[in-house]
C-alpha cells in the first residue's frame, strides 16, 4: 500500500515552475514522503501506468496543475494527448 496522500499531476512543459513552488510548500508543510509529484517517485522498472493507477486510487488529495497552454491546446504535449487519447 502506499504511504503517499498527496498526488501532483502536471505538464512539465507549461507547468513546471508553479509545480515546483506548490511541491516546496506543502513537502515543507507535510513532508516530502506524503506527496507523489514526478517520475523520480515511480521505481525503475515499474510499469507507468499501473504505477500511476495505483497511486491514485490510493491517495487522498490529488493536485492536477493546469497551465495556461494547456487549456488552450496549444503546447505540444497538448495537441498529443487529445489527438492520440493517449497518457502522456
Amino acid at each position: 500500500m502506499s504511504t503517499r496522500s498527496i498526488f501532483i499531476s502536471y505538464r512539465r512543459e507549461d507547468s513546471a515552475d508553479v509545480t515546483g513552488r506548490i511541491y516546496d510548500r506543502l513537502a515543507a508543510a507535510f513532508g516530502r514522503k506524503v506527496i507523489f509529484k514526478d517520475v523520480d517517485n515511480i521505481p525503475f522498472g515499474a510499469d507507468f501506468r499501473e504505477h500511476l493507477d495505483k497511486e491514485v486510487s490510493q491517495c487522498q488529495v490529488l493536485l492536477a496543475i493546469i497551465g495556461k497552454d494547456w487549456v488552450t491546446g496549444q503546447c505540444e504535449v497538448c495537441r498529443v494527448a487529445h489527438v492520440s487519447n493517449r497518457a502522456v
